[in-house]
């Protein structure tokens, strides 16, 4: 149920952005949300456009970049996709470690809001 909690942020921030630029509607939301955030990404898209709706009475396109997991190998330095990744921990796909940092994926990002004046 955090998805309908991070919409609900998500949606108080894009009005707070239309407002501050007087904006006659919100018509996109761009989020990223990362392979490894946990998030449901159908349930956050449902939320923010409902939320939106509700508040202006406009639909609101909701567009939803994937952030792959990427990973830094703490042993030889690789960086990049693991090779295999389950329960939070990665592989490195070069000498099998599984002593990785995960330093993208898991993040849930308001990129951009697209509004009509």
């Amino acid at each position: 149920m955090h998805e309908f909690l991070l919409a609900s942020m998500i949606v108080r921030t894009a009005l707070d952005e239309g407002e501050r630029y007087k904006a006659k509607r919100i018509r996109k939301v761009y989020l990223s949300v990362g392979d490894f955030a946990m998030i449901n990404k159908e349930q956050i898209e449902f939320w923010v456009k409902e939320g939106l709706k509700m508040r202006t009475g406009f639909v609101c396109d909701v567009i939803i970049n994937s952030v792959p997991v990427k990973i830094k190998c703490n042993d030889c330095g690789y960086i990049g996709r693991p090779s295999e990744f389950h329960f939070g921990i990665a592989e490195c796909p070069y000498c099998g470690s599984i002593d990785c940092d995960i330093i993208e994926g898991t993040e849930c990002k308001l990129e951009k809001i697209e509004i009509e004046l």
